[in-house]
């Protein structure tokens, strides 16, 4: 919660290792309070989670799944 909007990256010759998601927060502050409560890592394992589901394993979430302050 908190981030303003999602984008992602991939490339399919490589996936699932190739897909990069970023949560982008519009403001500093809201990004620091979601790194503090460990958001990076909740999000990653949802991530994980939800693809292994659909029959796909990401090998090292933490590299899947970024959070990202204003530019």
């Amino acid at each position: 919660g908190g981030f303003s909007h999602i984008s992602h990256t991939v490339q399919f010759d490589c996936f699932p290792a190739s897909l990069l998601v970023h949560c982008h927060f519009s403001e500093a502050q809201k990004l620091r309070v979601a790194q503090s409560s460990h958001a990076e890592t909740k999000l990653q394992k949802q991530l994980h989670k939800f693809l292994f589901k659909k029959g796909i394993v990401l090998k090292n979430p933490k590299m899947n799944l970024k959070l990202q302050g204003p530019a």
